[in-house]
């Protein structure tokens, strides 16, 4: 007989860093979408530089008490910051953060339950969950389960490599830089040490952010996430990362970059390098 595993309930604090000059209308997406997700326990931390006024573009939802939203306000944050803040004053043990332009799909909260269900029923730790993201405007695949681009430009840049680097143009000749083909398979974990969370989206324990928060001194255009992402593969607690396949969420951004996947004979080539230490010296 097999074994019935209960569903997770699954308490979430979600942080939206809201940025300069706001698209309103996004924003009161975002919101909404993250309420119409029927979470039993969740609450929303805006955090922004200025007051948004959001009462005028909600939809009218039925009210839970339970399911709060509130906002933090001042001048002198940035993303690093923002972030950090958010773990700091995060309820729930589970944090999901994102930037103020992402949207959920209506299922994303189903699918987490489902995932989690299946991690528990093979005995798969997790500590931060990517999930897929789409471009809203074409439903191509965005920054998710991705490789570290300076791994990635590290490789292509050595000489022995550069068959692969022209492979990967033909491939994808709209791109003009191979940082952008850097999406994974669902369940490939080989490349666990080349990969990265991207900013935009992080869902995680609150407990990685306490243990590894964001480095405040970096600002917008230095790939704080990139950075902070190393450091956690680096922490003595073995921090795990897992990808999500059952959730979606949406970049409502036009033109957000896009990821292409790597070909298998790819995946090999860079697992190759990685056992024969390559990249130990690439950050």
């Amino acid at each position: 007989m097999n074994e019935i595993v209960e569903a997770p309930h699954i308490p979430i604090s979600f942080g939206i860093c809201v940025g300069p000059n706001p698209n309103i209308q996004w924003l009161a997406a975002l919101v909404d979408s993250i309420r119409a997700l029927n979470i039993p326990d969740y609450e929303i931390i805006l955090v922004s530089n200025e007051f948004v006024d959001l009462d005028s573009h909600l939809k009218i939802v039925e009210a839970n008490t339970a399911n709060t939203l509130r906002m933090a306000v001042r001048k002198d944050w940035w993303l690093p910051k923002k972030k950090n803040f958010i773990a700091n004053q995060a309820k729930y043990d589970t944090v999901c953060i994102v930037h103020d332009y992402y949207l959920f799909d209506e299922g994303w909260y189903d699918g987490v339950c489902e995932c989690l269900q299946n991690f528990s029923h093979y005995n798969k730790p997790w500590d931060i969950l990517s999930a897929y993201v789409l471009r809203l405007e074409d439903s191509e695949r965005g920054p998710d389960w991705v490789v570290n681009p300076n791994y990635l430009k590290k490789f292509l840049d050595a000489p022995e490599n550069k068959d692969m680097e022209r492979e990967l143009r033909t491939l994808y000749p709209l791109e003009n830089h191979p940082m952008y083909v850097v999406g994974l398979g669902a369940f490939e974990e080989r490349l666990i040490s080349l990969q990265y969370v991207s900013g935009g989206y992080i869902m995680c324990k609150k407990n990685v952010l306490l243990e590894v928060p964001l480095d405040e001194t970096l600002v917008h255009g230095q790939a704080e996430d990139v950075e902070w992402y190393e450091r956690v593969k680096k922490s003595p607690s073995n921090f795990q990362l897992r990808f999500n396949p059952f959730s979606i969420v949406y970049t409502q951004k036009p033109n957000k970059w896009k990821v292409y996947p790597l070909m298998e004979f790819h995946i090999k080539r860079l697992r190759e390098a990685i056992d024969n230490g390559f990249f130990n010296h690439v950050s």
